[in-house]
């Protein structure tokens, strides 16, 4: 296959490969032989992760990196990679959070093995309908992925960006639920929170940029529902918000 040099040249992803004599023949071959090679690559990563082949997944991975080293677009692969690594590992923080305030609320609330029987047993829901969720965020980015996730969602979500906003708002028309960012402009997240809780009885999440324990420790302190951290994908972001409109209910 004959390939326009000038303009393979300009592919932002091949970046990370020289364009000069010596290379432009051995380039082309590579180029060739991966647009000829990576339909049946993407075929069998697609059934393998359908069926949850991990083996087949992972080694067709490694052909595909391969691949992309060999047209010089291994740095938009460890890019995506670096992206896909960073986003898995905000779900696991999540994770991880979730069971540190369930650890904390065990050991606050639970006063006697019958109790703790009950709750284990299970539980029944109590949804809250039309919730209205207040965000108090300063970045238009974070708002906007907000914004996409909670489309088409049973929640009214309504968006400032400084604390004295926050609290003009809560005085008049408290919310549900309200997410209070850890970096505001105007006030700390922790002072906030605190004045939010003379006010009203809203669950306060804190959004935050990454996991702590230092953090963390400081929002049970300060009684809060939850930690989000930002960079969680729009179906994520949505789970974590409809569980704070479920009730758990143990019959003593």
């Amino acid at each position: 296959m004959y390939f326009n040099m000038e303009k393979l040249a300009k592919i932002p992803e091949l970046s990370d490969l020289g364009f000069g004599f010596g290379v432009i023949d051995k380039l082309g071959e590579s180029c060739d032989d991966f647009v000829t090679t990576f339909p049946e690559i993407e075929d069998k990563m697609q059934n393998a992760a359908a069926s949850g082949d991990r083996q087949t997944l992972l080694s067709e991975l490694n052909n595909l990196c391969e691949m992309l080293k060999k047209i010089g677009a291994n740095g938009f692969a460890l890019n995506r990679l670096e992206a896909f690594s960073q986003a898995f590992l905000a779900d696991v923080a999540c994770l991880s959070l979730d069971i540190q305030f369930t650890a904390y609320d065990l050991k606050n609330t639970i006063k006697s093995d019958k109790i703790m029987q009950q709750i284990m047993a299970g539980s029944s829901t109590v949804e809250v309908s039309s919730p209205v969720i207040l965000s108090v965020d300063k970045s238009p980015v974070f708002s906007d992925r907000l914004k996409t996730a909670l489309a088409g969602s049973r929640f009214k979500l309504i968006c400032v960006t400084t604390g004295k906003d926050a609290l003009n708002h809560i005085n008049h028309n408290p919310p549900n639920l309200i997410l209070v960012d850890s970096d505001l402009h105007d006030v700390d997240c922790f002072s906030l929170s605190a004045k939010i809780k003379e006010i009203c009885s809203s669950h306060i999440v804190l959004l935050i940029n990454a996991a702590t324990k230092e953090i963390v420790d400081k929002a049970i302190r300060a009684g809060l529902s939850d930690i989000m951290i930002k960079s969680i994908h729009g179906e994520q972001i949505l789970k974590r918000i409809n569980k704070h409109f479920i009730k758990s209910r143990a019959v003593i």
